[in-house]
C-alpha cells in the first residue's frame, strides 16, 4: 500500500510542476511581445530542467506502481485492478491522472500560440533588420529575394 501512496505523492508533484510550467507559458508571450531574450532564455532552461525532471517522476511513478502491482499479486496495472486493492488511494490517482492530462493540453496549446507568436516577432525582426541594413535587393524568377547569394545565371542549350 505504501508504493501506492508514494506513487500519489508523486503524481501529485507531476500535477504542482505542470501547473507552474502552464503559468510560466502563459507569461512567455508577454516576454515575446516585449522582446526580452534574457527572461526567454532563462524560461527556455528551465523548461529543459521541468522535462528532466519530469521524466524522472514519471519513471517513479512507474516503479511505484509496479512495485505495488508486485507485492499484491496484479499482473497488470490498471486503474481497475488497482481500485480492486486500494478504492480510495487509486481513485486519488485518477483524479490526480485527469488534471495531469488537463494541465498538459493547456500546455500543449500555449506552447503552439507562443510558437507562433515567436515566429511572427522573428519575421518583423529579420524584416526591420533588412530594412536597416540596406543594400541591393533583387529577386530570382521565383520571387524569393537574393540578397547575399551568389549571383544567378541561366545557361540554355540549343541542340
Amino acid at each position: 500500500m505504501a508504493n501506492l501512496i508514494r506513487a500519489v505523492e508523486l503524481a501529485g508533484q507531476i500535477r504542482a510542476g505542470l501547473a507552474v510550467e502552464v503559468e510560466r507559458a502563459r507569461q512567455h508571450r508577454v516576454l515575446i511581445r516585449t522582446m526580452n531574450a534574457d527572461a526567454l532564455f532563462q524560461h527556455a532552461h528551465l523548461r529543459g530542467a521541468f522535462n528532466v525532471r519530469l521524466a524522472e517522476l514519471e519513471q517513479e511513478v512507474a516503479d511505484e506502481l509496479s512495485a505495488f502491482a508486485s507485492a499484491t499479486g496484479l499482473t497488470e496495472v490498471t486503474f481497475e485492478a488497482l481500485g480492486k486493492k486500494a478504492p480510495a488511494a487509486t481513485r486519488n490517482l485518477t483524479d490526480i491522472f485527469a488534471e495531469v492530462r488537463s494541465l498538459a493540453g493547456a500546455l500543449h496549446e500555449l506552447d503552439i500560440l507562443n510558437r507562433e507568436l515567436a515566429e511572427r516577432a522573428l519575421t518583423l525582426v529579420r524584416g526591420y533588420v533588412t530594412a536597416v541594413s540596406g543594400g541591393p535587393m533583387t529577386y530570382d524568377r521565383r520571387g524569393a529575394t537574393t540578397a547575399g547569394t551568389a549571383t544567378l545565371s541561366t545557361a540554355v542549350r540549343v541542340v
